[in-house]
């Protein structure tokens, strides 16, 4: 039987695999058939083309494949990456949306740094270092040591000439911190701090980390969820705003030494230890007594991933995160993973790479 959504449920790697199998297109070399989800054609996915990075056998395919997305969505006069490409869009004037977000700039970068490491092209790192100029630039408040959520769409601003760009008003910045963005963006700067040796990157996540506590820390040591520019913090117990910091802080205290990286990772993964519900066999999304308790693949692939990497045993020491709560928060997350009608391969991908590490951790 083809892969389908029964074989997904249980996010197993060799079924997640066959199905990314039956969606690859040699001839655009894109994931975008038809398929139990819906059309791949226009989603941008980074986390997936993370984990097939690392897979042997679309080692031959892997680089054609990151020089189409590339192609599709970097904008080469501005730096940065617009939102999606749809190649089955008629008229190529409405194939791209425009608009670019924090967090897939954030991921696209961490994707390209990782492939600079893997493959050692120099137009990864080329384009890593443009796409974090963009950020630089557009999206990077210094003086309150904040990352902007996005940047509006502007088909015609984008579509003119650079020197006719150069001239025209740049599309407006939304001016919302989000604490779970902010950590991908952090994320991102380590990693091409170390895949490009760029101690500048290093220090830049060490000031995005300081923004985030200055400006979204809740006084229980967590993070709201976003704050907009001139307003307050707003919406206490979100979990992803937890996971995404937390692998951040514990990133920045692996690169540096950090003992205040330390203290505050320590103190969200006490606070992600609050959202798991026994009920639910897993954590929730939300901590809001009011509301129904749920739980969402993404979160639960990025819990999987953060504790066999940011926060793994090498990392974590046993007091902060004994052994049995790891395990039982491991199972968890990986029982959690799945693909559902209308999904994103990348709700799951980041939890199957977690899980084929910890595999092959365990065989050592």
């Amino acid at each position: 039987m083809p892969a389908g959504l029964e074989s997904l449920l249980d996010g197993d790697p060799e079924r997640f695999l066959a199905f990314l199998e039956e969606t690859y297109d040699p001839e655009t070399q894109r994931l975008s058939g038809a398929s139990i989800i819906g059309s791949l054609s226009k989603r941008p996915q980074p986390l997936t083309y993370r984990l097939l990075l690392h897979e042997p056998g679309w080692r031959k395919r892997i680089p054609g494949m990151l020089d189409v997305l590339r192609e599709d969505l970097h904008d080469p006069v501005d730096g940065g990456f617009f939102f999606f490409h749809d190649p089955d869009q008629p008229d190529p004037a409405t194939r791209v949306e425009t608009s670019k977000v924090l967090g897939l700039n954030a991921r696209l970068i961490w994707l390209y740094a990782d492939a600079y490491q893997e493959l050692g092209r120099q137009q990864d790192a080329r384009v890593v270092r443009r796409a974090l100029d963009y950020l630089e630039t557009w999206l990077w408040d210094e003086s309150r040591g904040t990352f902007w959520g996005s940047q509006a769409s502007d088909r015609e601003y984008y579509a003119a000439p650079p020197q006719v760009r150069a001239d025209l008003v740049p599309p407006p910045v939304e001016r919302v911190q989000y604490a779970d963005v902010s950590g991908q963006a952090i994320v991102a700067l380590i990693r091409a701090a170390r895949t490009l040796d760029e101690p500048r990157y290093l220090r830049w996540a060490g000031a995005a980390l300081a923004g985030i506590d200055d400006r979204l820390r809740h006084p229980d040591g967590g993070y709201y969820h976003y704050r907009p520019d001139g307003g307050e913090p707003r919406l206490a117990g979100y979990l992803p705003a937890q996971l995404w910091p937390a692998a951040a802080w514990w990133m920045y205290h692996a690169a540096t030494g950090d003992a205040r990286a330390k203290r505050r990772g320590t103190q969200l993964l006490e606070q992600i230890a609050d959202y798991y519900d026994e009920a639910l066999g897993g954590f929730t999304e939300r901590l809001k007594p009011e509301a129904d308790a749920w739980t969402d693949s993404r979160t639960h692939a990025a819990l999987a991933w953060l504790l066999s990497g940011p926060a793994r045993a090498a990392i974590v020491p046993e007091a902060v995160l004994p052994s049995a709560r790891r395990q039982q928060w491991m199972n968890a997350a990986l029982e959690q993973l799945q693909l559902i009608s209308g999904g994103d391969p990348d709700d799951m991908a980041l939890g199957v790479l977690a899980q084929r590490g910890r595999d092959e951790q365990q065989k050592q």
